[in-house]
């Protein structure tokens, strides 16, 4: 359904008791995707699990100017942020 891009670490600061990490990506829209009263009119076969995402997708689409149904290729800008701390387990998000 989608296709995660061009990943860039865009700050990284080490706090001591913990590890404030920022990243930059793309997100490609790999099917079209319309919408009706806010939803998807029509879930794609095998993609009926990813309603949280085609709905997050709209609203990012709407924020950056895209009005309607949302295109295959259409490329979003995201960005991440997490504060990590090390656990036994290596780094987790807290």
């Amino acid at each position: 359904m989608v296709e995660v891009r061009d990943i860039e670490k865009l700050n990284g600061i080490d706090h001591g008791q913990s590890y404030e990490l920022q990243l930059a990506y793309k997100l490609k829209l790999l099917i079209d995707v319309s919408f009706k009263n806010g939803f998807p009119e029509k879930y794609p076969e095998g993609y009926s699990c990813h309603i949280q995402l085609l709905n997050t997708l709209a609203q990012l689409a709407a924020q950056s100017g895209v009005v309607g149904p949302l295109p295959k290729g259409l490329v979003i800008d995201m960005t991440y942020r997490a504060n990590m701390i090390e656990s036994e387990n290596g780094w987790i998000e807290y």
